[in-house]
């Protein structure tokens, strides 16, 4: 057959620079969050190498309860109604499921969470972040850690309610995005506020999301320890769409139109902050829609605070940009299947990629090279 140079390795290889892509532009414009901080300053992140700043700023926030904004808002609360919690979500981007966890639940999963984590500080390899220390891959640190994956009841008692949610949200089938232990230690940062539906999915969901966010509360969470930081109802804008600016500069940029941006702010209050902290005692859960704009918020007590993150999303919704190492956000996205109910005395083909030891991919990113 003959060849065409055109299609060959070697010439698309010389042919596709990174600022040939076709939506380069877009990929790298830092938006929508350049146009969200020129916009609104008080949603700035605060600066890591300075000391914490209070004024009007998006984590100076109460509870809903308390807020000027929201008190006299019906916002979600702990419940163990699928109905209400259905509604929640739809209306607000976030739902309190009560008494997610038993005691007995609760207990084992708070103890092998500072098991991990001591044993990490010793062993040397403790994450630390801004806010405290994070503990990846919980999958691979522990057998309860897989059962809540599973959504089992014998770890999360509210596994079936918390299926279906996400049966009806995702379809059948999603997968694992991440699982993480967000510890937020006293006198840390907060995060800066943001979504975890960027603009890199194939498409946009301004309704159902492509990836759902259930937040373990380990402990109690309260006025003083603070938690997840919410303006309830963002998730209704989806992934704020950005268009390209061709008068204001002297080259195309890409901005958000700025009415998005004042109706999403209004919504929250506007400047006064109508950003909000769910509560509730250890054992609950919060599951929350992608494009609700959030943050893990900073501590004010005297002790550690722990909330552990399982994102879930669609199959079809996939990471395409591997900027973090493999060990920390995998690359197989096949939804894992049941052997069958023989698979112990039959033999069944299965795929095990990392069987003969972890391969040197596996602590690269496609940013780097990648040694054979």
């Amino acid at each position: 057959m003959k060849s065409i140079p055109e299609f060959s390795p070697e010439h698309v290889a010389e042919n596709s620079a990174p600022e040939d892509s076709i939506f380069y532009d877009f990929l790298n414009s830092k938006e929508p969050y350049d146009s969200l901080f020129k916009n609104n300053p008080w949603m700035i992140p605060p600066n890591l190498k300075k000391p914490l700043e209070w004024g009007e700023n998006y984590w100076n926030t109460t509870v809903a309860r308390k807020h000027p904004y929201w008190k006299d808002y019906e916002l979600p609360a702990p419940t163990k109604d699928i109905h209400k919690l259905r509604s929640d979500l739809k209306e607000w981007g976030y739902g309190l499921i009560e008494e997610a966890m038993s005691k007995t639940q609760t207990k084992a999963f708070i103890t092998r969470i500072l098991e991990q984590a001591e044993g990490e500080e010793l062993a040397g390899i403790k994450a630390m972040s801004p806010t405290g220390q994070y503990i990846h891959t919980l999958i691979n640190k522990g057998e309860i850690f897989g059962k809540c994956i599973e959504q089992h009841p014998d770890t999360v008692q509210a596994g079936p309610l918390i299926e279906q949610l996400l049966n009806e949200t995702l379809g059948p089938g999603w997968i694992c995005h991440s699982f993480l232990s967000n510890g937020a230690d006293p006198g840390k940062y907060p995060q800066g506020m943001h979504m975890d539906q960027g603009p890199l999915v194939p498409w946009i969901t301004e309704q159902a999301p492509a990836l759902v966010n259930t937040m373990y509360i380990p402990q109690d969470l309260n006025d003083e320890n603070g938690g997840t930081l919410i303006i309830p109802g963002s998730h209704k804008k989806g992934i704020i769409k950005a268009k390209h600016d061709l008068t204001t500069t002297s080259y195309p940029l890409w901005t958000i139109d700025n009415d998005l941006i004042r109706q999403l702010v209004d919504r929250a209050g506007g400047r006064k902050g109508g950003i909000v902290s769910p509560q509730g005692p250890a054992g609950s859960m919060i599951i929350f829609h992608s494009c609700l704009v959030h943050a893990s918020s900073n501590n004010l007590s005297p002790f550690n605070r722990i909330s552990v993150y399982l994102s879930l999303c669609a199959v079809s919704n996939h990471i395409r940009r591997f900027k973090r190492k493999e060990y920390i956000a995998h690359r197989d996205f096949t939804p894992i299947e049941c052997l069958p109910d023989d698979c112990l005395t039959k033999d069944y083909e299965v795929n095990l990629p990392w069987e003969k030891g972890v391969p040197k991919s596996a602590y690269q990113t496609l940013l780097e090279k990648i040694s054979k």
